[in-house]
């Protein structure tokens, strides 16, 4: 079998180590498949050119903070050694390197969903994922800035348990809300959804009158289509608002009438 050299790139807090490693090319070849499908899942899951500059922008940083300069491909970057400790390392770079604390959030979470995409894939493990994502985001300057911002992993699961205690059908519509705003729509947006705007065949969502007026059609990220599937299956398929508001005592939904946040 040939083999050939591939850089690894290993981390510790503020330094980065480059050495080339003999790897088999059989054994290389479903790994280095594996970040290529990640990397297109990633890039489909965006709606605009805009959006995928911008995540584009952010990889590259990363892969060149990582590396020193080393590489410059995205795709040629061993995404599938990274670990809790490289992740920690690109932060503690990102830090020394005296980027402002939105560039090192936008490059940690572009990261983060790309080991998402990565697990998927099979190119990397949950528990890896997981140290990954335990990894903490700089905190968010709060000062001259909306009232918007990107929750925690542990916010998210602390509503989607909040959500679970309730009964149905206001948990089945609770988890359509949170999947549909999961796939990046505005909380207006998500209230105006109709049934229609989901295509479940293509795991797609139109909006309508997004932002500026416009219309886009958002791909479903994953877990959204059974979280939508169960809420149907108690809501019903009448045509109309989709997400239905429910009555005082929160134990129904009432019926046609659309949610308001």
């Amino acid at each position: 079998m040939n083999a050939f050299a591939h850089k690894i790139t290993h981390l510790t807090a503020g330094n980065v180590i480059i050495y080339n490693r003999k790897m088999d090319a059989a054994l290389l070849a479903p790994k280095q498949q594996a970040v290529c499908d990640a990397l297109q899942n990633y890039m489909l899951g965006m709606t605009t050119q805009t959006s995928r500059a911008g995540i584009r922008n952010s990889l590259l940083r990363a892969v060149r903070t990582m590396s020193q300069g080393q590489i410059q491909s995205i795709q040629e970057f061993p995404w599938w050694a990274m670990n809790r400790k490289a992740m920690l390392g690109l932060r503690s770079l990102l830090y020394g390197a005296k980027m402002s604390v939105g560039t090192i959030r936008h490059t940690l979470i572009a990261v983060r969903r790309l080991m998402l995409e990565l697990q998927m894939a099979g190119g990397i493990s949950t528990e890896t994922l997981t140290e990954i994502d335990a990894v903490p985001l700089p905190p968010v300057n709060r000062a001259g800035h909306g009232s918007g911002r990107i929750l925690e992993p542990q916010e998210v699961n602390a509503l989607f348990t909040a959500a679970a205690r309730q009964p149905p059908p206001i948990r089945e519509r609770d988890h359509a809300l949170f999947a549909v705003l999961s796939c990046g729509l505005r909380r207006q947006e998500a209230c105006d959804l109709d049934l229609e705007d989901i295509d479940f065949a293509q795991e797609t969502i139109c909006i309508k009158d997004g932002k500026g007026h416009k219309r886009r059609v958002v791909y479903l990220v994953p877990g959204v289509l059974p979280a939508l599937q169960a809420y149907v299956a108690v809501r019903g398929s009448e045509p109309g608002p989709l997400l239905w508001p429910s009555t005082i005592t929160k134990s129904a939904l009432i019926p046609h009438r659309r949610l308001h946040h």
